[in-house]
């Protein structure tokens, strides 16, 4: 549902020529949209190549200045990192990308050119009109409540993230429910991932459910059944909040990442075969604001209880 690509420095400046382009880039790429830049090569590195192409690209008008300052940091904003790529500073940008998305593809790869045409290469004489298959990007899935099928339509989100919190209030270790697309879940979110250790995984539900159990006895089942769906080497966080008076509700299922997140409309537990759940990704204000309340600095509601969980399933 968040898919990355790359994004060659010279594209932007050819895009910020015109208002068109430029409106169509900012519109489809980003934070609150299914696509997103990738850090590739570092942003240090990416953003040096930026500043030579704009050099060489010569006088500009004021107009044109103005978008391309806000294309680069509207696209630099957030960015999916990618990691073990090797990127040789003798060869030109693209066949860089070419070499890395034969090793870890990309959704694709946006430049200037596609000399050669190769079809996972958006150029940009066809903005506006590439390939579904490499462009298209839903916003909203209606899925099977069944673990696989609930993994399978945020996979690509998951994959991409570095950070990652599961949110329902009603949320309960004991349960299978809820444990097997937790599992799922994890197996996408950690797939090409190799230091488990320095990865963000929370969960968060609500101490105000009905038949809520006592933190003691909610912190011993959080203990005794959820290592064994966590890999080796991976350390969980399980927070149990409660409502503050007069603040807000602990009451919608999300999938909270750093580069963005999604709305489960029933919940994060399988349901009865036959049973479907609506899955939307979230715009942008609406994702910074429901990321501030359960990650920020000060979350908007009292936490009751936690207790980190340490994996022990075989990877």
């Amino acid at each position: 549902m968040i898919y990355n690509y790359a994004i060659e420095p010279e594209f932007l400046i050819t895009v910020a020529g015109n208002r068109r382009d430029y409106r169509h880039v900012i519109e489809n790429f980003g934070l609150g949209t299914p696509r997103m830049m990738a850090e590739f090569p570092k942003l240090k590195k990416w953003r040096k190549r930026f500043r030579q192409a704009t050099s060489s690209r010569g006088e500009m008008g004021e107009d044109e200045k103005k978008r391309l300052e806000e294309l680069f940091k509207h696209l630099i904003e957030t960015q999916i990192r990618r990691d073990r790529y090797v990127y040789d500073n003798d060869k030109s940008w693209l066949d860089n990308a070419e070499n890395e998305h034969a090793r870890h593809p990309f959704r694709a790869i946006v430049a200037t050119k596609n000399r050669n045409n190769k079809p996972h290469i958006l150029p940009f004489d066809n903005i506006g009109d590439w390939p579904d298959n490499f462009w298209s990007a839903e916003q909203g899935v209606s899925v099977e409540r069944q673990a696989d099928s609930m993994a399978q339509a945020i996979g690509p989100m998951l994959e991409n993230s570095q950070e990652v919190i599961f949110v329902d209030p009603h949320f309960n270790a004991s349960e299978r429910r809820f444990r097997a697309p937790l599992e799922a879940f994890l197996e996408r979110y950690l797939k090409n991932k190799t230091n488990f250790e320095a990865l963000r995984i929370e969960i968060h539900c609500s101490i105000e459910k009905d038949n809520a159990p006592a933190p003691a006895h909610f912190k011993e089942k959080c203990k005794t059944e959820l290592p064994r769906i966590f890999p080796t080497n991976s350390t969980v966080t399980i927070k149990c909040w409660k409502q503050r008076q007069g603040g807000a509700k602990l009451h919608n299922r999300f999938v909270l990442t750093d580069i963005g997140g999604v709305l489960f409309g029933t919940g994060l537990d399988t349901g009865q075969i036959g049973e479907k759940d609506d899955i939307y990704l979230m715009a942008r204000d609406q994702y910074i604001d429901r990321w501030n309340e359960y990650a920020g600095n000060e979350p908007a509601f009292d936490l009751d209880c936690e207790v980190k969980v340490v994996g022990i399933k075989p990877v």
